[in-house]
């Protein structure tokens, strides 16, 4: 049976927000029919924004450290940087350091050892670039090396050390549970808003989403266009009302980034679906292939805040990369394409 989406009331909720380039490195709502996992149809009237203030307990309230509304740390949690593993900094080249570290969750270690071989054995720029796979974060490194005049030597050492730190920085993962709805004292959880919004603010060059419905959300889409505005590639893989088969009502999902500049549109086109009744059904979220949320809510007001929603976000491990690369090679054979033409693969 469809459910229908009915237009916005005004703020129905109490303004809870919300809060995923080369392979080693580096959430929506209800809205849909019977047979979606975590639970019954969205309330009609959902609200279409929440507030644009953030609260305490929201993302942005809390120290950049890690620490959060349960008191929880990590070393190697949002905002850390791969430590270069004791290796001094090259001789003038900070702002060498500063690339390859920028660099260092897209490339990985394995990556990152490469690329101090080649440089410490003398190949030249255009031969390194024609051999990597993600030649932005490359060529980016490289300029800088070239910028700052470090030379082979001192750089491969450097990018050594900084692979090093970095695998065992990408070897811890944590685990946190993420719930939407009724909260519990006794069993403290993370808000899939304050963890979706995290997210967003976390990536600083790659974030994609998925989701199966979506509405137009405030919050989201000031961290989203946040996100772009500081030069974050963003993709957002949504279902289409043909797609959901009269599972969706409304406007379509992809009305919900209307006049996002630098957000791009992705979808499942239904000509490709091995059986009718198909759905492009994931939710999630990933950013720099380091953090992962994965969760039963679509990006709408009901699915971060208002029904019961399940998820986890993982920081770190396999999970994060393997999700990223595998949207992104959907991307590049073709099964996912471009909502309006165009498009980056």
């Amino acid at each position: 049976m469809a459910v229908e989406e009915r237009s916005p009331e005004p703020n129905a909720a109490s303004g809870a927000g919300t809060g995923p380039a080369e392979p080693a490195a580096g959430p929506g709502t209800r809205g849909e029919g019977a047979g979606k996992a975590s639970g019954g149809p969205d309330r009609p009237g959902e609200d279409a924004g929440g507030t644009s203030g953030r609260q305490p307990g929201d993302v942005g309230a809390w120290p950049a450290t890690g620490s959060g509304p349960l008191g929880e740390q990590e070393a190697g949690g949002s905002g850390s940087r791969p430590a270069a593993a004791g290796v001094p900094s090259p001789q003038g080249g900070s702002g060498f350091e500063e690339a390859a570290e920028r660099a260092a969750p897209a490339l990985g270690g394995a990556a990152l050892r490469e690329l101090a071989a080649r440089i410490g054995t003398g190949w030249p720029d255009q031969a390194i670039l024609a051999a990597v796979r993600d030649e932005e974060a490359v060529a980016a490194v490289l300029a800088a090396r070239r910028s700052a005049g470090v030379g082979d030597d001192e750089a491969a050492a450097f990018l050594r050390g900084l692979a090093a730190g970095y695998a065992r920085g990408s070897g811890a993962v944590r685990v946190e549970t993420v719930w939407s709805g009724p909260a519990s004292h006794a069993v403290p959880v993370r808000a899939t808003s304050q963890a979706l919004l995290e997210v967003i603010d976390d990536a600083a060059r790659e974030l994609v989403l998925m989701t199966y419905s979506a509405r137009p959300h405030d919050r989201i889409r000031e961290a989203l266009a946040a996100a772009a505005a500081r030069g974050v590639r963003v993709d957002v893989v949504v279902e289409t009302l043909q797609g959901a088969g009269g599972a969706i009502s409304g406007a379509e999902p992809a009305a919900a980034f209307a006049g996002l500049g630098g957000v791009e549109l992705w979808h499942w086109p239904v000509g490709q679906r091995a059986r009718e009744k198909g759905k492009a059904h994931a939710k999630l979220a990933a950013a720099d292939r380091r953090v992962l949320l994965v969760s039963s809510a679509n990006l709408t007001q009901s699915g971060v805040a208002d029904n019961i929603e399940a998820g986890l976000l993982v920081r770190g491990g396999e999970a994060p990369r393997r999700i990223a690369e595998h949207v992104a090679e959907l991307r590049t054979r073709g099964v996912l394409v471009p909502l309006y033409g165009g498009g980056r693969r």
